[in-house]
């Protein structure tokens, strides 16, 4: 049975840190985001949105993915150095390094780097505009549209392969430990992750993102020799999991300390 270290400890500190920066950036996304955060409608139509999406690029060429990535990752870049710089000129020098890296000098290390950079970003723009209940409806519907685009129309799949051959940043690609071998995680299971791992800490207070990142870095070492006997899985299923576990447990301590 192939086991793996280095996906779960990875994401373990990842979350970690989004949990500690979201309070530090918050006023900033809330300024961003005047028009109020989603309602359960909203996160409904944009995960349907998303789903339609990657229907799309499976079938479409390669180049239309590239393009469309291109200008993604640029948008998200900028608005992520601006969240965090508040200098609109500061902003456009991450989005131009970006550029120049892939086009010019683009490597695996590059790769992951960018990848975890805009999974940083986006973990933060999406914790902004989502409430408690919203962030519940819109991982639910995710994990659900995840599950039928991996295990029956197998589009997720076509998607993330056309990702690494493009070599863009869409996820992430680890060497496996004491596993070999190299292993992908995609940057929407980190959206994911770290949006309920927020919800929790906002939810709980304390050490509750620390217990949900424990709890989501336990199943993705689970599924680890799981891959490895069926292939790819949809990764939302066992953050989901994690969630559902440290939210038990937590809601369990907070009852018994009320009982006290």
């Amino acid at each position: 049975m192939q086991i793996d270290l280095i996906l779960p400890t990875i994401s373990l500190v990842f979350l970690n840190v989004v949990v500690w920066a979201y309070p530090r950036v918050e006023p900033r996304l809330k300024r961003f985001m005047e028009g109020g955060e989603f309602t359960v409608k909203d996160a409904l139509g944009l995960a349907v949105v998303l789903a339609v999406a990657i229907a799309v690029l499976a079938l479409s060429p390669s180049a239309l993915l590239l393009v469309l990535s291109m200008i993604g990752i640029g948008f998200v870049l900028n608005l992520t150095s601006l969240i965090v710089t508040g200098n609109r000129w500061v902003s456009v020098i991450l989005p131009s390094i970006f550029y120049i890296c892939f086009f010019f000098f683009w490597n695996l290390k590059l790769l992951n780097i960018f990848a975890i950079i805009l999974a940083f970003g986006t973990s933060l723009i999406l914790a902004g505009a989502f409430s408690w209940r919203s962030s519940l409806a819109f991982i639910a519907i995710l994990t659900l549209i995840d599950v039928i685009h991996v295990f029956g129309t197998k589009m997720m799949v076509e998607v993330g392969q056309k990702g690494v051959q493009l070599g863009l940043p869409l996820m992430l690609l680890l060497p496996a430990y004491p596993a070999k071998g190299y292993l992908g995680f995609g940057l929407g299971d980190l959206f994911v992750a770290s949006l309920i791992t927020i919800r929790n800490w906002e939810k709980f207070g304390g050490r509750a993102g620390f217990v949900t990142s424990v709890h989501i870095a336990l199943f993705l070492g689970l599924m680890i020799p799981i891959v490895e006997r069926f292939g790819a899985l949809p990764a939302t299923v066992f953050i989901s999991a994690g969630w559902i576990t440290s939210y038990l447990q937590m809601r369990i301590k907070e009852r018994k300390a009320r009982d006290l």
